[in-house]
């Protein structure tokens, strides 16, 4: 594969991955919403997160703590803000 056609189908999967964050960001406020007077942040639910993502990495040979350290970043893009 040359270098600009890499390049290219990259650029495609940041743009996917940036569309599907919006989605993410969409979905993450309908579940605050639904969360009424519930705590909006769950350290529980986030650290099974964090557990099955390091998961996935492991099976996608990815190294997982730079994953975990990718959807931390990911939460806090997507979250809403508390106020």
């Amino acid at each position: 594969m040359k270098l600009n056609r890499a390049r290219r189908l990259i650029d495609a999967v940041d743009h996917a991955i940036v569309v599907l964050l919006g989605k993410r960001a969409s979905l993450v406020r309908h579940a605050f919403a639904a969360k009424a007077n519930e705590p909006r942040i769950d350290p529980a639910r986030e650290a099974a997160m964090m557990r099955a993502r390091r998961n996935w990495a492991k099976e996608g040979g990815l190294d997982p703590e730079k994953i975990e350290s990718v959807f931390g970043a990911i939460l806090l893009a997507t979250r809403p803000p508390t106020t």
